[in-house]
């Protein structure tokens, strides 16, 4: 895999990334991208476990969510993590659509939806800008 330099330094040291993606390589990609923040990294890989890490983790700052998983779709998973803390940023990100009667289930102003394949530097420039919030 190339490596990926991001042309701007993000430095997220003391932030707690949760990554809920059922396909590894999906996850290792995403995982790249982060390292290079110093940001720590909690992966799930589905639904439940998602919500379960969420749940068992003192703070969580950002939330990069799968659309389709197993056991709990993003969408239900970011409705019991939101009933918990709906401060916490989600960024969904999807190979299909995402259907919007889904997404008006979780109308928050800090959901943010990416089509994948994620352009590495429009990903980390937007959740830069979620963790700022």
């Amino acid at each position: 895999m190339q490596e990926i330099k991001p042309s701007k330094s993000f430095d997220w040291g003391s932030k707690v990334i949760l990554i809920a993606e059922d396909q590894k390589i999906n996850f290792v990609l995403l995982k790249a991208i982060f390292d290079k923040t110093n940001a720590t990294v909690i992966w799930a890989q589905d639904g439940e476990a998602a919500v379960e890490s969420f749940l068992n983790t003192e703070h969580i700052d950002l939330v990069i969510m799968d659309y389709m998983m197993p056991k709990l779709n993003g969408v239900e998973a970011t409705k019991l993590m939101k009933e918990k803390n709906n401060s916490v940023p989600v960024i969904f990100q999807s190979a299909s659509a995402i259907e919007e009667d889904d997404m008006n289930q979780i109308s928050y102003d800090d959901i943010v939806y990416f089509q994948k394949p994620v352009n590495p530097m429009q990903l980390l420039s937007t959740a830069e800008n979620m963790l700022k919030e």
